[in-house]
Parts: structure tokens; C-alpha cells; sequence
């Protein structure tokens, strides 16, 4: 049936739309800031869930604190950096797991007292990486809500122009400082995904995740050497990072010329934009992974009474204990690393 048959059949009233109207709803560059508002208001739940995640890995890995301490990480005060810090500082403030910083830096031996002097690169540069998805973010969000707030469509007709004739054609319309923004913002998202799978890969080794058991599943009798624990997360989490290095590719240095050499330089920006929400949900997924592996390995710890999780970690797992049962064989994780993509806004 046409259009109007089916609203009637719905009961829907018709828009009667009025001048430029029509023009903004399949105009590209009214299309390129919704799907830029979408992947903004997504990546900054992402964003905002990121820090909570990564302080449970630093409790499961019994991390050092010093790389977040706020002597250290003013000497280079770039603002996400100073944010990150102290919120992962914050989640810390309450754990028995980690080892803080006043411990550390009165130390006469860390190695010996210790057993380390420092943690890998994905554990003590949370700040540095975290922090500049930060900076990205923001520059991002203000560069979106400028382009929302604006006139797009071409001609433009100035009402209060001093000249006779009011309408101006121009270049409003070209989208490249959206393109660039959501080719910026997926490259930072990326990053995100990258660190977290190297956090997640330290979890399941038993080279790296001190003392806990390989794939975070203790096997023993019969069942040794039969199940597969927790390793295939680590390689859907992998294979989502690889995806996204492709998908970083910048859409926007993209260009073909149409409309008869008219419009012979175009920003490409709706294929950036649809990049960028993928890698969100590429990211999403690899977080939700991360929460998992962490909750996990953090029950680990508990059993063995190895010291007190924070309280932002025990309120995490009062989320996640609805979703993951614990842990004893192999069983289908899809299921739970859905709800728990869904609920990273909730952390």
C-alpha cells in the first residue's frame, strides 16, 4: 500500500512538511549528525564505563597504584589524563588487593617486598590511554553540538540580509569537520577496545595473571585438559580489536565526484559515521568481555581469601551475579557477554 494508506491504517497523522523541510530529512548532512549524535551519546557511556572496568582488572591482577598517584600524573597535566587518575584512584581507594601507593613509595625494596617494580603497559598506562579518548571525546561532543546547532541546507535564506537578494548559495552542506570528528572518534573508541584486550589476555594467562588459574578455570581429576575456560573470549576479543583496525581506515580522505562534476569533492562523512558506531559496538563487546573476565577472576581471589575487593567492585558484582552464574566448566558465554554489553551503562 502507499505511504498515506498505511499512516491512516495506523491511525498516524501526517507532517505536512513546510519550506527546507523535506530538503533536511534526506539532505546527507542531516543524516551524517544524527548518526554523529548516536555515536557520541554512545561512546561517552563507553567512555564513562571504561574506568569502572579497568579498576576491577587492576584488583584482579593485584596491581601496583603509583602509576595513577596524583604527584605522578600532574608533572604531565593534559586534563583526560588528570580525570582518569583520579577516578581509577577513587575505585581503588577501598581494595586490599592492590598494592597503594603509600605502601609502594615507602618501600626500602619493591621488588622484594612486592615481587615487581612495575606493571605491563595496558595496567599502568590506563591514564595515558583512557585519558586521551577522553580529550578526543570532548573535542568531539563540542565540534557535534556546534554542527546541530547550525544551518546546513543550501540555498540559505538570510531573512535580515542587508542585500536585496536573501538567498545564499554556498557550502554549509559540506560535512567534513563531521567526517573528520567520527573518524577521530572511532580511531580513540579503538583504542579503548585495544588496552582492554590486553587487560583481558593478562587475566587469562597464567604467565601474567599472579597466581590465578589458566583461562580463569582451577581443573583438576577428569576434567583436566578437556575444557577451554575463558581462552575463547580472549580470541572474540582479539578478533573484534583486528576488525577495528580496519574499520579505523578514514572515510573521509575518501572523495568521487558527482552531479556532472558539480559536486566534485563530497566528505564521504555517512560511511565515517557508520565506521565509528561500529567500532563502538566492537568496543562494547570487548568491554563487556573484560567485565566478565575481571568479576571472575575477582571471586577467584575471594575464594582464596586473598583480600577485599573495592566497594565500586562488589556493587559491580552485584550487577553482574544476575547475569554470570560462577564459573566451574564450559558452558555458551554468548548469552552473558550480550547482557552484560547491555548493561555496561548501568556500571
Amino acid at each position: 500500500m502507499s505511504g498515506i494508506e498505511a499512516m491512516e491504517s495506523a491511525g498516524i497523522k501526517r507532517i505536512v512538511l513546510e519550506a527546507k523541510e523535506g530538503l533536511s530529512l534526506v539532505d546527507g548532512s542531516s543524516f551524517s549528525a544524527g548518526l554523529a549524535c548516536l555515536a557520541v551519546y554512545r561512546a561517552g557511556t563507553l567512555i564513562k564505563a571504561s574506568d569502572k572496568i579497568a579498576s576491577l582488572s587492576l584488583e584482579a591482577l593485584k596491581a601496583l597504584e603509583t602509576p595513577f598517584s596524583d604527584e605522578l600524573i600532574t608533572t604531565r597535566p593534559h586534563i583526560g589524563m588528570i580525570k582518569t587518575a583520579k577516578s581509577i584512584r577513587n575505585n581503588l581507594s577501598s581494595s586490599s588487593l592492590v598494592i597503594h601507593t603509600d605502601q609502594i613509595q615507602n618501600s626500602d625494596n619493591v621488588l622484594k617486598d612486592f615481587g615487581k617494580v612495575q606493571d605491563a603497559t595496558s595496567l599502568r598506562c590506563i591514564p595515558q590511554v583512557h585519558g586521551a579518548v577522553k580529550d578526543v571525546f570532548e573535542f568531539v561532543r563540542n565540534k557535534i553540538k556546534t554542527e546541530i546547532n547550525s544551518a546546513t541546507d543550501n540555498p540559505l535564506i538570510i531573512t535580515k540580509s542587508i542585500h536585496k537578494n536573501k538567498a545564499y548559495s554556498g557550502g554549509n552542506f559540506h560535512d567534513e569537520i563531521v567526517g573528520f570528528t567520527m573518524d577521530f572518534l572511532a580511531i580513540a573508541i579503538a583504542e579503548l577496545a585495544s588496552i582492554s584486550e590486553r587487560r583481558i589476555y593478562r587475566l587469562l594467562s597464567r604467565e601474567a595473571n599472579q597466581g590465578l588459574p589458566p583461562y580463569l578455570i582451577d581443573l583438576k581429576g577428569k576434567t583436566k585438559g578437556l575444557m577451554s575456560g575463558a581462552m575463547l573470549l580472549q580470541y572474540v576479543a582479539a578478533s573484534l580489536v583486528s576488525q577495528n583496525k580496519v574499520l579505523c581506515h578514514p572515510g573521509v580522505v575518501d572523495s568521487i565526484p558527482t552531479s556532472e562534476n558539480i559536486e566534485d569533492h563530497v566528505s564521504m562523512t555517512p560511511v565515517s559515521a557508520n565506521k565509528c558506531l561500529e567500532v563502538i559496538n566492537n568496543t562494547e563487546y570487548t568491554l563487556a568481555i573484560e567485565l566478565w573476565c575481571s568479576v571472575v577472576a575477582l571471586r577467584l581471589r575471594q575464594k582464596k581469601q586473598e583480600g577485599k575487593p573495592s566497594s565500586i567492585a562488589k556493587r559491580i558484582e552485584t550487577i553482574v551475579s544476575k547475569i554470570v552464574p560462577e564459573f566451574s566448566e564450559d558452558r555458551v558465554l554468548y548469552d552473558e557477554i550480550e547482557e552484560l554489553r547491555r548493561a555496561i551503562n548501568k556500571l
